[in-house]
């Protein structure tokens, strides 16, 4: 059986691809990239072909230390309590017409009174549930969508890097000629 990261793994390489050409054509914003890209490649066997050969490198080693808590943070934006499970039947439960609230509390015993309680309960249910087309699909997409998100916060950071790296060698070239 394929786990859900397998199943994304393909989303996951076209979005690193697609940054990894996004630093590339940041490079230098030319007025007509599509004639020039031959040129850039070329280019980039000389001055910081190291430093951009090395920064999907970098995202891939970046984004793989970063725990799965540091990754929800970096999606939900909270630093505590951060997932949607710790909210899952005293905000999302209530709110949501669909959910009958009394099935679930049958399910759901002892009923969950702190944000850790909920979360642990929200997750059982899901660990319960999980051959369930729609409980599969949305961790799957849960998982594709946080895997993306820290990548493209390291990216950011990395493509900054390289980035900056890259102008000063190439002011230094400018400059001995």
């Amino acid at each position: 059986m394929k786990t859900l990261k397998i199943l994304n793994s393909s989303l996951t390489v076209v979005y690193f691809l697609w940054c990894t050409a996004f630093i590339v054509a940041c490079w230098d914003t030319p007025a007509d990239l599509f004639p020039q890209i031959e040129t850039r490649f070329q280019q980039l066997q000389g001055t910081g072909s190291v430093v951009l050969g090395l920064a999907p490198l970098l995202t891939l080693v970046g984004t793989g230390l970063l725990t799965p808590n540091i990754k929800a943070v970096l999606v939900f934006w909270r630093r505590k309590d951060v997932l949607p499970g710790h909210r899952g039947f005293s905000v999302y439960g209530e709110k949501d017409v669909r959910v009958n609230q009394d099935v679930l509390r049958k399910l759901v015993s002892p009923w969950p009174k702190t944000p850790v309680e909920e979360n642990h309960a929200w997750y059982s249910l899901s660990k319960r549930y999980a051959d369930a087309a729609s409980v599969s699909d949305s961790h799957r997409m849960f998982l594709l969508w946080r895997d993306i998100t820290a990548c493209s916060a390291v990216f950011g950071v990395v493509g900054t890097v390289v980035l900056v790296q890259i102008n000063q060698q190439r002011r230094l070239v400018a400059q001995r000629h």
